[in-house]
């Protein structure tokens, strides 16, 4: 099953998350493949939007967009929301490019409506302000790399990173060293 928008931007949110978490550089690589990938089958060129289904998917009458936020975040919302995060990381600008256009195409909804659409006005917020990084250099196994880590989850915002690097170790492949 190839999934919808909603399946792989909550995917791509928790490698993100995980990476911030500590838990590996393989996450920070995993999402950058999932961004790939989101891109390539759910954005449209043509409308400037992400879609619910596929390109590659089902043929359908009508290719569904996201609904409002409700029980479940709006899916553009939180894709444009990842995809800001994995672009700053990775030094993408085309990704940050590719949210500025879905946010100029949802503007109307986002103008007249904010309070049903909080996910993709937080994804406007992140991508005006920018994604802050703490970069902690020391040996990762050791308890005051990891304090000093802790402290930078605490601090910083949800949607930001922490990147704990090895002083002698080159950084996360997937990782912009700009």
């Amino acid at each position: 099953h190839t999934g919808f928008l909603e399946d792989v931007a909550a995917l791509l949110e928790a490698t993100l998350d995980l990476h911030r978490a500590g838990a590996g550089d393989r996450f920070l690589e995993a999402a950058v493949a999932l961004a790939e990938d989101l891109v390539a089958r759910f954005f449209d060129a043509d409308e400037n939007d992400l879609f619910l289904t596929p390109c590659d998917g089902e043929r359908l009458v009508h290719r569904p967009r996201s609904e409002p936020d409700g029980a479940t975040p709006n899916a553009a919302g939180a894709a444009a929301l990842a995809l800001v995060r994995v672009a700053a990381l990775a030094g993408r600008s085309d990704w940050e490019q590719l949210v500025e256009r879905v946010l100029r195409s949802n503007a109307i909804v986002l103008e007249r409506a904010p309070v049903a659409f909080p996910t993709l006005a937080r994804a406007a917020a992140l991508l005006e302000r920018g994604l802050a990084v703490a970069v902690v250099v020391g040996a990762p196994d050791a308890a005051e790399t990891r304090a000093l880590a802790d402290r930078a989850r605490r601090l910083l915002a949800p949607e930001d990173a922490v990147v704990v690097v090895a002083p002698d170790a080159a950084p996360p492949a997937a990782l912009d060293p700009s």
